[in-house]
């Protein structure tokens, strides 16, 4: 499960995002929100940032992991 801004030209989802996996109401309504590329391999949830991952930009993203794991279990049936 993963996704990527596409930097498309309207704000719907699908035009807005590459998704590859399911993705419920409320995890599109997160993803909406925060903006933040993500992904799930071997059961590891992933975040990056264009650019270098700077140390101040490291606690917001940690709580927005935090918020999205239920949302990711919740696809996931766990």
């Amino acid at each position: 499960m993963g996704l990527l801004h596409a930097d498309g030209p309207d704000d719907t989802f699908d035009q807005d995002w590459y998704t590859s996996g399911s993705f419920t109401p409320e995890l599109k309504r997160w993803v909406q929100q925060h903006r933040r590329p993500f992904r799930v391999v071997a059961g590891v949830l992933e975040t990056w940032e264009n650019g270098r991952f700077l140390p101040e930009r490291v606690e917001p993203a940690v709580a927005d992991l935090a918020e999205l794991v239920p949302l990711v279990n919740a696809v996931a049936g766990r």
